[in-house]
């Protein structure tokens, strides 16, 4: 609501401003720091000229009560993964075509083969023809294990078990993942679980084999999705998440409203279809939008990639650098997401996107829950926080620009591209 009301009153001072000349637009923003008024000043008129000045902050901003504002797109993998397995670091993946993509039971009211009792199914049965601590489960999309606890019972023996502690589910894992959704792996089999919560978890990491633990009939992966939160009244169709024709959609840049703003405001060297390696002074060689090669070659070995000997003018693929770049920027949303929870936060996902942008730049987000439990989503919350957030001397003007259109999108939902 604070930022609702902030923006009428800034949407008012700009239209007024704009009205009585061009220049006063300036005056609308030098409570950010009046000490550097001259810079702010000069900065402002760069970036909201006389043209687009209206445009630029209210520009899509028809009916703000109405405005649909664009959602990063998040694609789901199938949740049976290959035989063949890679390894990148101490996790294994198992990233090829899934070795089953049948399924046995749909997200539908049914008998219920253990109990012959008329149920509502909540997802997706797959089975694994008979096979059980063979096929792998992966994770459908990158987030945090939530599920099972470091010393929950996890061995769960195969078969129907309604007399022991084990639930329906039997040996399970529940992962939540940045856009809030949460998926469910159950009847996995005894002892073959191989996260915890608190574990972060790559798109395609093996984290059990199939099994038939708990209320079950045969070996099967029950695969469940959960939308906003981790409750079974919450589950939908994953087939409106995940598809057997199409088992590893590969999302691109081209369709992902953040990394095309992240893009816009970092810029990259292309070549055709790839990026050019660069080496900044005295560092390491760089592609893509600032992805440093000597601490993500793990992210691209998960691709099959090797940058070991990789060096400045080289190129590299754009659809591997732009994957290993979403994978960085999904890594710190999960981060965010943890740090809102733990301090009782909630956000849009476009405020969270906003921060995954800063938190790219300068680093961290130190401060954020502190400044922003204090002020809101509001003028001064801006001006003691989001404007100065990462500030580099040799780039002040730079930085405060990225920082605006941030803000941008943090309090209206616009990306800026």
């Amino acid at each position: 609501m604070r930022c609702k009301i902030q923006k009428r009153i800034l949407r008012i001072i700009t239209v007024f401003s704009i009205l009585l000349s061009p220049l006063n637009i300036v005056s609308a923003y030098e409570y950010v720091d009046s000490s550097r008024s001259n810079v702010i000043s000069s900065m402002i008129n760069d970036i909201f000229n006389k043209k687009r000045q209206y445009d630029q902050i209210f520009g899509d901003m028809i009916d703000e009560e109405t405005t649909v504002y664009s959602k990063t797109n998040t694609l789901y993998w199938w949740p049976i993964g290959s035989m063949e397995t890679t390894k990148s670091g101490n996790i294994t993946y198992a990233m090829g075509n899934p070795e089953y993509v049948n399924i046995s039971s749909g997200f539908q009211g049914r008998n219920d083969p253990a109990t012959g009792k008329w149920v509502n199914h909540t997802g997706l049965d797959i089975p694994s023809g008979g096979r059980v601590n063979e096929v792998n489960v992966i994770a459908a999309n990158s987030g945090i294990v939530v599920y099972p606890n470091k010393n929950s019972k996890i061995d769960c023996p195969t078969g129907r078990q309604s007399y022991s502690p084990c639930n329906g589910y039997g040996n399970y894992v529940v992962i939540q993942h940045s856009d809030g959704n949460y998926t469910l792996y159950g009847h996995l089999y005894q002892n073959s679980i191989l996260v915890r919560s608190g574990d972060k978890v790559e798109q395609g990491q093996v984290i059990a084999k199939v099994g038939s633990s708990g209320y079950s009939t045969g070996a099967h992966v029950h695969f469940e999705v959960r939308i906003g939160q981790n409750a079974q009244n919450a589950t939908v169709d994953p087939l409106e998440y995940v598809n057997a024709s199409n088992p590893r959609p590969v999302s691109t840049s081209d369709d992902n409203e953040l990394i095309k703003m992240l893009k816009h405001l970092e810029g990259a060297k292309t070549s055709g279809d790839s990026y050019v390696v660069y080496q900044p002074k005295n560092d390491d060689p760089t592609v893509g939008v600032g992805v440093n090669l000597k601490y993500t070659a793990d992210m691209f070995k998960k691709y099959n990639y090797d940058v070991s000997n990789i060096k400045a003018g080289d190129t590299l693929p754009k659809d591997v650098v732009d994957n290993v770049m979403m994978d960085i920027i999904e890594d710190k949303k999960s981060s965010i997401r943890s740090i809102i929870s733990e301090n009782n936060i909630t956000l849009k996902e476009y405020q969270i996107d906003a921060l995954a942008l800063m938190y790219y730049q300068a680093g961290n987000i130190n401060g954020f829950v502190t400044n922003y439990k204090k002020y809101g989503c509001t003028e001064e919350f801006y001006k003691k926080w989001f404007y100065n957030k990462g500030l580099n001397k040799e780039y002040v003007e730079g930085i405060h620009n990225r920082r605006n259109k941030e803000w941008l999108l943090f309090s209206t939902g616009k990306y800026t591209y």
